[in-house]
């Protein structure tokens, strides 16, 4: 075990007191205390894993060597809301480890009091988020290219719950009827049906539903000019590892012209 991952000595101390401090030194987020100017007064071990300096190194200097030049005024604002006896309550930020590198942290900052209630410095607990916020922007890369791709392909697209209430269309649905989520969700779709048509749609999307395996279907739709344009329309359920239908993914697919022509071509051959 080298010299900064093993527990400081607690001569003299109250079992209290002991017991705080291994609560301190075991944890896995880097708790450092420091006083109304911002200077060091202890220093875990997890700091030492998470930042790269040792106690020895720390206690007695400045804090601000942590903070990157470009968030010195995040200190400014931690030691003046401190002096006032204000929690600060959990943000994310950067810091800077001894190497050179940077670590996104989420921080909570607490005025420490002495027995007369004086304000004599401030706990900090530093909780490494790198991780965390690889995996949120792992997240949002993987919505906006689906977000991308959605939107921009020629079909208008749904999703619908397992019970068929629709919970998500992309742009071009919007575009083509004119109308928003508010008014679509669940089963407002039926409102840019054309009713001649509504019973039989539905009717047989319930069938579908039931069966859990791919819908098709023809129908018209009201665009927002109040015209009306036929689509052709398929979904799939997608299953879980279980093989249950978790959701149904659809689209609408314009054939307008394409009934036209075949209907040109039925008359020409009448």
């Amino acid at each position: 075990m080298s010299p900064a991952d093993r527990p400081s000595p607690v001569p003299h101390a109250a079992p209290a007191e002991a017991h705080l401090a291994a609560i301190v030194e075991s944890s896995s987020d880097a708790i450092v205390s420091k006083d109304l100017d911002g200077v060091v007064m202890s220093w875990n071990r997890a700091a030492t894993r998470m930042f790269g300096w040792t106690a020895e190194e720390m206690v007695g200097q400045s804090i601000r060597r942590l903070i990157p030049a470009d968030r010195q005024g995040e200190e400014d604002s931690i030691l003046a809301r401190v002096r006032a006896g204000e929690l600060v309550p959990k943000f994310n930020t950067v810091r800077t480890r001894k190497d050179g590198s940077t670590i996104l942290v989420a921080i909570t900052v607490s005025p420490i009091r002495a027995a007369s209630g004086e304000i004599i410095g401030a706990s900090k607990i530093a909780h490494d988020i790198t991780e965390q916020a690889l995996v949120q922007r792992d997240l949002e890369d993987s919505e906006l290219r689906f977000r991308a791709l959605a939107d921009n392909i020629p079909q208008l697209a749904w999703m619908a719950r397992p019970d068929g209430g629709i919970f998500w269309y992309n742009q071009r649905w919007y575009d083509y009827t004119g109308t928003d989520f508010e008014a679509m969700q669940g089963w407002g779709w039926e409102k840019v049906h054309h009713p001649d048509h509504l019973g039989r749609v539905s009717a047989k999307w319930k069938v579908e539903l039931a069966r859990g395996v791919g819908w098709e279907d023809t129908f018209p739709l009201k665009g927002a000019d109040g015209e009306f344009r036929w689509f052709l329309s398929r979904a799939q359920p997608i299953r879980n590892a279980g093989g249950e239908v978790t959701m149904w993914f659809g689209t609408n697919t314009d054939i307008t012209q394409q009934r036209e022509h075949e209907e040109q071509i039925e008359l020409l051959m009448g």
